[in-house]
């Protein structure tokens, strides 16, 4: 089964037998999900449409993905979890790793709560004279007349473009053509293979990682076709791996 979402810090568990009391939910899937690594959370809740299910947040992406990995269809109470990565990280995630805004946290919770009321958001569009404003205002040159802010542009030497000029841009230019072959770059020295074959090989037809002696921040994978290679290409474009975005591309083959 191919994963719906990219590898994260939180698990999302269904599939729980609904007569297990909370306090007992909690401690038995602490002790469960604890051998994989350490639990920062367990969020579950006593609400009709939370029953059956709830998150397990980790302290690492490693034990997260063997947790799911081991995880997955473990009879649990004579039911078989179903664990997948959650949509989106927690607001403990992104309070521990990333850019902490509170703002942006509780408009999250906003928009979750309207839609178990059922409440539509109208977001308002942004004009461009909006726009205009907000950068003006971050570079203090508020209400200055357009056609006083002229910046200087450095004089750019023209080389003329001959046939062969031309047609060599136009094949620098063109997309790689699509295949089951991936080109990963931008990894931090702490992505090493065995980290690279998890994030990786949650995917379907994943064969196998092909690291560089000497360079750590490329990396090769190769997935059995052409679709499963796109799949794992698309959730993973742009993961974050110790605060540095991988980019993905197909490998020019």
């Amino acid at each position: 089964m191919t994963d719906l979402y990219a590898p994260n810090h939180t698990l999302y568990v269904r599939n729980i037998d609904e007569s297990i009391k909370l306090n007992d939910l909690k401690e038995e899937f602490t002790k469960l999900f604890s051998k994989h690594g350490k639990v920062l959370d367990i969020h579950a809740r006593k609400a009709m449409k939370m029953r059956g299910q709830c998150f397990v947040v980790f302290e690492t992406l490693d034990s997260a993905i063997q947790a799911k990995q081991e995880l997955n269809s473990f009879v649990f109470h004579e039911k078989p979890l179903d664990v997948q990565f959650a949509r989106e990280k927690s607001d403990l995630v992104l309070k521990k790793f990333d850019k902490y805004d509170p703002e942006v946290v509780k408009k999250r919770r906003r928009i979750r709560e309207n839609k178990r009321q059922g409440i539509s958001v109208t977001i308002p569009k942004t004009t461009t004279m909006d726009i205009s404003q907000q950068v003006n205002e971050s570079l203090g040159t508020t209400n200055v007349p357009q056609q006083t802010q002229q910046i200087q542009q450095p004089e750019i030497e023209i080389q003329p473009q001959t046939t062969q000029n031309i047609q060599e841009k136009k094949k620098e230019s063109l997309p790689t053509k699509p295949n089951r072959f991936l080109f990963v770059e931008n990894l931090p020295k702490e992505a090493q293979k065995v980290m690279l074959d998890l994030i990786f090989g949650q995917f379907e037809g994943f064969k196998e990682v092909r690291t560089v002696p000497n360079n750590h921040s490329i990396a090769f994978v190769e997935y059995d076709n052409e679709s499963n290679s796109t799949t794992a290409m698309n959730l993973l474009q742009g993961f974050d791996i110790k605060n540095e975005k991988i980019k993905i591309t197909y490998l020019k083959v």
